[in-house]
Protein backbone atom coordinates (compact mmCIF):
# COMPACT_ATOMS: atom_id res chain seq x y z
CA UNK A 1 0.00 0.00 0.00
CA UNK A 2 3.21 1.81 -0.08
CA UNK A 3 2.68 4.75 -2.33
CA UNK A 4 6.58 4.68 -2.69
CA UNK A 5 6.64 1.41 -3.41
CA UNK A 6 4.50 1.51 -5.91
CA UNK A 7 5.96 4.22 -7.79
CA UNK A 8 9.18 2.17 -7.90
CA UNK A 9 7.56 -1.20 -9.33
CA UNK A 10 6.04 1.26 -12.13
CA UNK A 11 9.49 3.21 -12.68
CA UNK A 12 11.83 -0.05 -12.18
CA UNK A 13 9.61 -2.98 -12.97
CA UNK A 14 9.28 -4.46 -16.70
CA UNK A 15 6.09 -5.52 -18.00
CA UNK A 16 4.34 -8.61 -19.81
CA UNK A 17 1.03 -8.09 -21.77
CA UNK A 18 -2.07 -10.10 -22.70
CA UNK A 19 -5.11 -9.09 -24.79
CA UNK A 20 -6.98 -7.20 -21.22
CA UNK A 21 -4.94 -7.42 -18.91
CA UNK A 22 -1.47 -5.46 -17.93
CA UNK A 23 1.17 -7.41 -15.15
CA UNK A 24 4.54 -5.09 -14.06
CA UNK A 25 6.30 -6.80 -12.12
CA UNK A 26 9.87 -6.24 -9.61
CA UNK A 27 11.37 -9.21 -7.97
CA UNK A 28 13.59 -8.62 -4.51
CA UNK A 29 15.69 -10.57 -2.64
CA UNK A 30 14.75 -13.75 -1.63
CA UNK A 31 13.86 -12.98 2.40
CA UNK A 32 12.31 -15.08 5.38
CA UNK A 33 9.65 -12.91 6.08
CA UNK A 34 9.03 -12.03 2.33
CA UNK A 35 6.03 -13.08 0.63
CA UNK A 36 4.04 -12.26 -2.78
CA UNK A 37 2.94 -8.80 -3.05
CA UNK A 38 -0.08 -8.26 -5.69
CA UNK A 39 -1.72 -4.90 -6.65
CA UNK A 40 -5.08 -4.99 -8.62
CA UNK A 41 -5.85 -2.30 -10.49
CA UNK A 42 -8.96 -0.93 -12.80
CA UNK A 43 -8.41 2.34 -14.56
CA UNK A 44 -11.57 4.82 -14.29
CA UNK A 45 -11.62 6.54 -16.91
CA UNK A 46 -12.53 2.99 -18.54
CA UNK A 47 -15.20 1.99 -16.07
CA UNK A 48 -16.93 5.17 -14.64
CA UNK A 49 -18.78 3.39 -11.72
CA UNK A 50 -17.39 1.85 -9.08
CA UNK A 51 -19.44 -1.42 -9.30
CA UNK A 52 -18.01 -2.31 -12.67
CA UNK A 53 -14.37 -1.67 -11.39
CA UNK A 54 -14.80 -3.72 -8.06
CA UNK A 55 -16.82 -6.59 -10.28
CA UNK A 56 -13.45 -6.73 -12.19
CA UNK A 57 -10.59 -6.33 -9.73
CA UNK A 58 -13.16 -9.58 -7.94
CA UNK A 59 -12.43 -10.89 -10.60
CA UNK A 60 -8.83 -10.93 -11.49
CA UNK A 61 -8.29 -11.32 -7.67
CA UNK A 62 -9.96 -14.58 -7.77
CA UNK A 63 -8.13 -15.68 -10.82
CA UNK A 64 -4.94 -15.04 -9.06
CA UNK A 65 -5.93 -17.04 -6.21
CA UNK A 66 -7.02 -20.02 -8.41
CA UNK A 67 -3.39 -19.63 -10.26
CA UNK A 68 -1.04 -18.56 -7.34
CA UNK A 69 0.71 -22.09 -7.21
CA UNK A 70 2.30 -21.15 -10.50
CA UNK A 71 4.54 -18.82 -8.77
CA UNK A 72 6.24 -21.76 -7.21
CA UNK A 73 8.98 -21.65 -9.22
CA UNK A 74 10.07 -18.07 -9.08
CA UNK A 75 9.37 -18.12 -5.40
CA UNK A 76 12.50 -20.27 -5.37
CA UNK A 77 15.18 -17.51 -6.41
CA UNK A 78 13.46 -14.23 -5.44
CA UNK A 79 9.95 -12.80 -4.14
CA UNK A 80 8.07 -10.82 -7.04
CA UNK A 81 6.19 -7.23 -6.55
CA UNK A 82 3.09 -7.65 -8.86
CA UNK A 83 0.61 -5.11 -10.47
CA UNK A 84 -2.39 -6.23 -12.73
CA UNK A 85 -3.87 -3.70 -14.48
CA UNK A 86 -7.07 -4.47 -16.39
CA UNK A 87 -6.44 -2.39 -19.93
CA UNK A 88 -9.21 -3.53 -21.91
CA UNK A 89 -12.07 -1.24 -22.63
CA UNK A 90 -15.10 -3.76 -22.13
CA UNK A 91 -16.27 -6.26 -19.39
CA UNK A 92 -14.87 -8.97 -19.63
CA UNK A 93 -15.70 -12.78 -18.25
CA UNK A 94 -14.50 -14.59 -15.96
CA UNK A 95 -13.16 -16.95 -17.97
CA UNK A 96 -10.85 -14.59 -20.33
CA UNK A 97 -9.37 -13.10 -17.15
CA UNK A 98 -8.40 -16.12 -15.59
CA UNK A 99 -7.14 -17.28 -19.42
CA UNK A 100 -4.86 -13.84 -19.12
CA UNK A 101 -3.73 -14.08 -15.23
CA UNK A 102 -2.65 -18.12 -16.12
CA UNK A 103 -0.75 -17.08 -19.22
CA UNK A 104 1.09 -13.90 -17.59
CA UNK A 105 1.85 -15.84 -14.79
CA UNK A 106 3.44 -18.95 -17.16
CA UNK A 107 5.17 -16.30 -18.66
CA UNK A 108 6.95 -15.22 -15.97
CA UNK A 109 7.95 -18.08 -14.64
CA UNK A 110 9.46 -18.53 -18.18
CA UNK A 111 11.24 -15.88 -18.59
CA UNK A 112 12.89 -16.26 -15.35
CA UNK A 113 14.11 -20.15 -16.06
Amino acid sequence: KSKKRITLIFEQGKALYTSNIRMIYLLNEKDESSSVKVLFTVPKKSFKKAVNRNLLKRRMKEAFRQNKNLLEPVLEKAVPELIFIYSAKNESDYLSIEKSIRDLLKSLTRKLN
